[in-house]
């Protein structure tokens, strides 16, 4: 006969271990959190036992139903606790519900109820759990240990089956103290088992998990270290290689670190002729204020820029741009610098600041009047400009656009703001533009013929537009007056001979390209010499001016009136009429209107040197050679010849008549 209380005590004591076990693997390691529900199932499955051992000293209330609530509640929380451990998470809370209703069971008088109604409980969760352990993947170095660990809880599943087909029939308590059943004491001997088995699976499962744990984390570290080895030699490499001078300096202003960029920036073989140098030691003196202070604001935690002039260990004085923020290493607050060689830039500067003061100097002293002009209109003019224009001040050239400083419409009869925009637009397209301009002045509103150059370049980033300006009305002037002396006769000012055969020229060979026909007709004076003779060359002069105006106003614009010379004058008609049989009577036709303007009287009144003036009444004809032409004729000689044999033939007739010459 055996003691089933003794049993009881025994696996009780069995579980305390494990319960210790579990206790304390949880506190050493809380991030398994499976290991605190396993310590709180086998903290209730020892009360339980431990409350089934002490049944002959304490009530059977609490021997019988509390402990058996407690084992139910236990094997519940063993459930929950494995399905952690194998990472198998729930959210259920039915062993709460199932040590409830083993609670309920428990207050039935009939042991056969009870042992029944608990096993049927306790069955489920050991068959969850042996399920769990036989097919867990993970640690597979406890492969075996697991697959025990779930024939022990399939043990367990049979055992509880086989209580719930042969429960105890005896109803005294006798059946608590003593027994020879062995399915009564089967289940100690089995807690007993459990409890040791599961204990070092238990700990060996922490253990392997703790090993895999480190391995990780060492191979993570080694990956990390490795990373870090790489960066480190990644932004080595980009030191090294960075055009820029990147240094560290102490908060003592002692330089600690740069890079091979900086070295050559100031003319160092190796590190070892800057370390331990204070940077104020390559700062030229004016700036050295200013570094400190730089150097202050940094380590204060701020961001600095900075522009200083250095002198290199070769002597060279080098212009520097420094971007300087604070770093932390080892504890202490450091300056790190990017600096940039900027010597270049300064020399272009200080270039092209002499070049604009050179510029404005020769601007503002030319003698031409020159302007600047952007997309709002002039933002700029010299002295010559405001004395050109009749301008005071260079704020009142602002408020005039180009095309306000000029007559209304240019010579060539385009309106000036329109042809003005169109000149600033081809300029700005191919850099420069070159016409002349008809301007005024802002004052007096007077009339200028200027040469105009505009010119574009670029300032700040922007186009804008130089416009020298040259006043050549004189030069025009003089032009004209030599084109009158070259090409006008100065009497009359009608076309000389050079200019009759040009447009005699022009004629034939309009002729010759049209089929058109042109007439010429050789006109002399006829009682011209008896008045030049007797009263002089002035008043002969008198008569032939009077003569080419009554002639001229006889004839289109299309056609022209010359001076051959003496009292001779050439008239050339064009466009005639392309009917042949019309042409000898529509230059006939011109020919008459002249023959009798000319033979109308000319009066003149002379002046008589403090006596009367003289006037003078003398009457003059015309003989009028004319001849027909096309282009199939090629010599003008022979049309100015024909035109003369046939002026000869009119004078032979008689004069004052009109002869056609006849090929």
């Amino acid at each position: 006969m055996l003691d089933l209380n003794t049993l009881r005590l025994v696996s009780a004591l069995s579980f305390a271990c494990f319960a210790f076990e579990t206790v304390l693997l949880w506190r050493l390691v809380p991030h398994e959190f499976a290991l605190k529900d396993w310590a709180k199932a086998t903290t209730l499955i020892f009360a339980a036992l431990l409350l089934l051992g002490l049944r002959s000293f304490i009530p059977d209330f609490i021997s019988i139903t509390i402990a058996n609530s407690l084992m139910t509640l236990g094997i519940g929380f063993l459930y929950v606790a494995t399905r952690n451990l194998i990472n198998i998470r729930t959210n259920h809370q039915w062993h709460w519900l199932a040590a409830g209703v083993a609670f309920l069971i428990c207050l039935s008088p009939d042991v056969s109820v009870r042992v029944v109604g608990t096993s049927i409980l306790q069955v489920p969760y050991f068959v969850a759990c042996a399920w769990m352990f036989w097919h867990s993947k993970d640690e597979h170095q406890l492969f075996a240990i697991k697959r025990i660990s779930a024939l022990i809880f399939a043990l367990g599943t049979v055992m509880f089956i086989a209580r719930v087909v042969n429960p105890p029939s005896a109803s005294t308590s006798s059946l608590y103290i003593n027994t020879h059943s062995w399915i009564e004491v089967i289940p100690y001997f089995y807690a007993i088992a459990f409890s040791m088995w599961l204990s070092l699976t238990l700990l060996l499962l922490v253990s392997i998990r703790l090993q895999n744990q480190r391995t990780e984390v060492l191979a993570k570290a080694e990956a990390i270290n490795q990373a870090l080895i790489e960066r480190e030699s990644y932004l080595r490499t980009i030191l090294d290689k960075e055009p820029d001078c990147i240094s560290v300096i102490g908060s003592d202003g002692i330089l600690i670190e740069i890079n091979p960029a900086g070295l050559a920036t100031f003319g160092a073989e190796s590190i070892a002729q800057l370390s331990g140098s204070h940077l104020l030691n390559a700062v030229t003196p004016e700036f050295r204020t200013d570094l400190i202070d730089m150097h202050k604001h940094v380590l204060a935690g701020e961001s600095v820029q900075l522009e200083f002039e250095a002198v290199s260990l070769k002597g060279r004085h080098l212009w520097l741009h420094t971007n300087a923020v604070p770093m932390q290493a080892n504890g202490e607050t450091v300056l790190l610098a990017v600096t940039r060689d900027i010597t270049k830039q300064k020399i272009a500067e200080q270039t092209l600041i002499e070049s604009e003061k050179m510029y404005h100097s020769l601007f503002d002293t030319t003698s031409d009047a020159m302007f600047m002009l952007d997309e709002s209109g002039f933002f700029d003019g010299n002295k010559a400009a405001l004395e050109l224009f009749g301008i005071q001040s260079k704020d009142e050239l602002l408020q005039y656009h180009p095309a306000q400083l000029s007559t209304p419409k240019q010579s060539c009869g385009m309106d000036s703001f329109i042809l003005a925009e169109n000149y600033i637009k081809l300029a700005q397209q191919s850099g420069t533009a070159h016409f002349e301009w008809v301007h005024k002045r802002a004052d007096t509103n007077e009339p200028f013929i200027a040469d105009v150059l505009l010119s574009a370049f670029i300032i700040a980033n922007k186009q804008v537009l130089q416009a020298t300006v040259r006043d050549i009305t004189a030069r025009k002037k003089s032009e004209e007056q030599v084109l009158q002396l070259a090409f006008y006769d100065t009497l009359t000012k009608l076309p000389n001979r050079r200019l009759l055969n040009d447009r005699l020229s022009q004629l034939m060979v309009a002729s010759k390209r049209t089929g058109s026909h042109g007439a010429l007709m050789f006109l002399d004076l006829d009682n011209f010499k008896p008045l030049n003779d007797t009263y002089g060359h002035e008043v002969g002069d008198l008569l032939l001016m009077e003569a080419a105006s009554r002639i001229t106003n006889c004839m289109r614009e299309m056609d022209t009136v010359a001076r051959f010379g003496g009292d001779e004058f050439v008239v050339l008609l064009c466009e005639l009429s392309k009917d042949k049989s019309m042409l000898s009577s529509q230059a006939t036709v011109v020919a008459e209107k002249i023959r009798a303007v000319l033979s109308e009287p000319y009066v003149f009144t002379i002046a008589n040197r403090g006596e009367i003036d003289l006037s003078i009444e003398h009457r003059c004809t015309g003989s009028i050679g004319i001849v027909i032409f096309n282009g199939s004729v090629d010599s003008q000689e022979d049309i100015i010849k024909w035109a003369d044999t046939a002026m000869y033939e009119a004078k032979s007739a008689g004069r004052n008549q009109i002869r056609v010459y006849l090929n």
